[in-house]
């Protein structure tokens, strides 16, 4: 497995919303309790680290194998662990090697707490989800069971996609995004090359193919027309983004900050990946009106 570096943009936004609710109005003031004697700043630091999510324990999707792993080993297909061969999913990214959990049980302390901490579980945490390939639900199914509260305060988004999910004409991923517009600040998207079937149907002369991806042009992106317009901006052209098919999604993300977008393939295409990667530096997203990139350039 070859991943190229992603194309990070930094983007101006708007502070971070308040994290304290309303659940309970009612709520008692706490001055007994030590808690409430420290700072509000210092205890958001607290909540912060309590509600930050851990492995589950015995929890790793393939046992013995772990981010460190990653390291010295591509794990494309199969490793060796111990001395003895195991067979991989291909999925298996790191930072995704084991299910992970978040302890709640301190909200039970009482409503003050609740109220003040109720949506940290969510605002802290990285939400990783995977399109038909992977450990997880896709984005839409994940997103459905929060609450419209608690999807205001989806900070941090990675989402495992395949390129064909852009080519559709109705891309399911812009829906999808849209759940968790409000609040959204960090966007991760790995784009992978994968069947549109499940795993056990997966056609090893699809995923075998150099990645198709083009914002310049909505609908399915074509190869011919994909190396004209790396070829056209590598001379020093300027294409124009248009404001609509997958390219659009990220207008709808008012408070987004930062965009990653990595690319992934198997061994052997590592040069191409890496062009892929430097032509993705010049991308320029349309945004919503009034929003600007890194260079202070207006959408």
């Amino acid at each position: 497995m070859s991943k190229q570096s992603c194309k990070t943009r930094d983007l101006e936004s708007q502070d971070s919303h308040d994290e304290i609710t309303d659940i309970f109005p009612d709520a008692e003031p706490q001055e007994q309790f030590l808690l409430f004697r420290l700072p509000l700043e210092t205890r958001w630091m607290i909540y912060e680290l309590i509600f930050s999510e851990v492995e589950v324990p015995d929890g790793r999707y393939m046992k013995n194998i772990s981010d460190k792993d990653f390291e010295d080993t591509s794990l494309e297909s199969s490793t060796k662990i111990n001395k003895s061969k195991k067979t991989v999913p291909y999925w298996l990214r790191p930072d995704c090697t084991t299910r992970m959990m978040i302890w709640t049980d301190f909200l039970h302390t009482c409503k003050q707490v609740y109220n003040e901490a109720g949506l940290f579980p969510v605002s802290v945490n990285k939400h990783k989800c995977y399109q038909i390939h992977g450990p997880s639900d896709d984005p839409g199914e994940y997103l459905e069971r929060f609450t419209s509260r608690q999807l205001t305060r989806v900070r941090h988004l990675h989402i495992y996609t395949q390129q064909h999910t852009l080519d559709d004409s109705e891309i399911p991923l812009k829906k999808q995004l849209k759940m968790a517009s409000v609040g959204l600040e960090h966007l991760t998207i790995t784009i992978r090359n994968c069947s549109r079937g499940p795993p056990e149907r997966v056609d090893p002369s699809a995923i075998n193919e150099p990645l198709q991806i083009n914002p310049y042009r909505p609908g399915m992106a074509l190869r011919q027309h994909m190396m004209e317009d790396m070829e056209a901006m590598e001379n020093g052209g300027n294409l124009l983004m248009p404001k609509s098919g997958w390219a659009a999604m990220f207008t709808q993300l008012h408070n987004l900050k930062t965009l990653t977008v990595e690319f992934e393939h198997h061994e052997g295409f590592e040069d191409e990946l890496g062009r892929l990667a430097q032509w993705a530096q010049k991308w320029r997203f349309p945004l919503q009106e009034g929003h600007k990139d890194g260079a202070g350039e207006d959408s």
